[in-house]
């Protein structure tokens, strides 16, 4: 049993539709990406994903209506006095841009937003022997396609990550609790499609003994899985697992 995420380096999507009126100029185009306020050891590495439209008769064409890229919100407040205070940071960025594709699909407008919250307090006590970090990560990424009269496509999905660690170095206790809460909804004409994951973890112990405690529970029309499983001084000691709501995939 490991920290949530530890195993999980997962793709991130971010969405260039809105752009394609200047690819679609018959010119060449770069895309870059580049990682802000962090060290430079960040490597980056990308795949473009194209949708052919094989029943066009023409070629296609599109326009950026609109682009904001406010700068990045970051604060960083201290307040100490001697070994003792806190440090609170602060991060928010929100992007979004919209544009329209004219194809064989007709006149399609795709309006997408991303937005990035951080938010992470730690406090030292006890002439700074005992730490305590609360922590909070939020993302919203929305994405909608619009025809003349309707909705072709709408799809939202929200992640939200917390850490909570208490450590009191005297005692040699520590207690750590993290959890990752995934949301899911696409709307299109076959219907709706929504998913739930709730993620939870709680370790504590002492410099004798340990115990860590997770809850895994996952919600879709397909089906429902969970999972509970504990480990003290890393051994197995429960291990259970059942399906909530019908058949899983």
């Amino acid at each position: 049993m490991v920290g949530i995420g530890t195993f999980d380096l997962p793709s991130y999507e971010i969405e260039v539709t809105p752009f394609l009126g200047e690819p679609l100029d018959g010119k060449e185009h770069t895309f870059s990406f580049d990682m802000t306020n962090v060290l430079n050891v960040w490597f980056i590495d990308a795949n473009l994903h194209l949708w052919l439209d094989g029943k066009s008769s023409s070629a296609i064409i599109g326009q950026l209506i609109g682009h904001e890229e406010p700068e990045l919100e970051l604060s960083l407040v201290s307040n100490f006095k001697e070994l003792d205070g806190s440090f609170h940071t602060f991060g928010n960025r929100r992007i979004s841009s919209y544009g329209w594709v004219e194809s064989s699909h007709g006149k399609l407008i795709t309006n997408t937003s991303q937005e990035f919250t951080y938010n992470n307090l730690m406090t030292f006590q006890a002439l700074g022997e005992r730490q305590i970090v609360n922590k909070t990560i939020a993302t919203n990424i929305k994405v909608i396609v619009e025809a003349t009269t309707r909705i072709e496509v709408s799809s939202e999905v929200d992640d939200f990550f917390t850490l909570y660690l208490d450590f009191n170095a005297p005692m040699a206790v520590i207690n750590v609790s993290n959890a990752l809460n995934k949301n899911v909804s696409v709307v299109d004409s076959s219907g709706t499609f929504f998913s739930s994951l709730n993620n939870n973890q709680n370790a504590g112990g002492d410099d004798t003994i340990t115990n860590t405690q997770q809850t895994y529970n996952y919600q879709s029309p397909q089906g429902c899985y969970s999972k509970q499983v504990k480990a003290i001084n890393s051994a197995l000691v429960s291990n259970s697992t059942e399906t909530l709501c019908g058949n899983t995939s």
